[in-house]
């Protein structure tokens, strides 16, 4: 089940190799339909289709980092602002579909549908791997950043490394146990880390020091890791997510965002589940 939801997981995140190859053939799926033919009830379920896919391709915007929009409310209103303009989208772009298929097929082009399909994938993957390749480079800046060595200013605000509490391992141990493929070597990662206080975060964050030697995560493993978190107290398995946070294929720290209320729960009333 774990294999599963990480699929699922995976899927919906705009940088994973499964997305990019379910959006570009999508994509190109889609192209090989004439908008403008059919009856009325076809083509709105076309302009339908093209606006249910941009929604699902918003919906997949990071939840953790820099640019993340954790808040549902917000993440439900971008989908569906980007599906009402795509379904407006679709039906101007239906003239330009019908031109564009008239054009190649003047140019002795036998089946131009095809042709345009193609070209549609191929243009979703050369998107997607230039943004892909874009937000690696920009974590890879991000982690030689952090890589510096700490100002005198820094190291005295800097807390003492220790060794991770119960709380702590538990969390650990339910994170490795929902990692899927990356479970054995965040294990042996934990099991090799001491922690501190996160100096900057009030509430429950903490710093992970793990032993160079370590076995580490491969460069497409997903940073920060987004972990399904409920709080024990109020049964709540939506406003918490715990983020596992790496550098350079080392785990550097855990996150425990909140999207709703002014109730931050502890590391100690939640529980990894997914």
């Amino acid at each position: 089940m774990s294999d599963f939801r990480s699929q699922l997981r995976a899927l919906g995140d705009s940088e994973s190799v499964q997305y990019g190859v379910v959006s570009s053939m999508v994509a190109a799926a889609g192209t090989l339909i004439r908008p403008v033919r059919g009856s009325e009830a076809g083509r709105f379920a076309y302009r339908t289709g093209f606006a249910a896919f941009a929604a699902l391709a918003l919906s997949a915007w990071p939840r953790g980092g820099r640019q993340a929009i954790p808040n549902l409310p917000v993440r439900i209103g971008l989908a569906a602002g980007g599906a009402a303009l795509a379904y407006r989208f679709a039906e101007s772009g239906a003239r330009l579909d019908a031109w564009f298929e008239g054009w190649l097929r003047h140019r002795n082009f036998t089946r131009p549908r095809i042709v345009m399909a193609l070209g549609a994938g191929g243009l979703s993957v050369a998107v997607f791997l230039l943004e892909r390749s874009v937000n690696h480079r920009h974590k890879y800046d991000h982690e030689e950043s952090m890589a510096e060595p700490l100002d005198e200013s820094d190291q005295e605000q800097a807390l003492p490394w220790e060794d991770p509490g119960a709380v702590h391992r538990r969390l650990y141990a339910e994170m490795v146990s929902v990692s899927g493929k990356y479970g054995p070597v965040l294990a042996e990662q934990f099991a090799n880390s001491q922690i501190r206080r996160d100096t900057h975060c009030e509430h429950g964050c903490f710093d992970i020091r793990v032993a160079a030697e370590t076995p580490r995560l491969p460069r497409k493993a997903e940073c920060p890791m987004p972990f399904g978190a409920r709080d024990e107290v109020t049964g709540s398995e939506t406003n918490v997510m715990v983020l596992l946070w790496h550098e350079r294929g080392l785990i550097s720290g855990v996150e425990i965002s909140w999207f709703e209320g002014d109730s931050h729960p502890p590391p100690e009333q939640l529980t990894v589940f997914d």
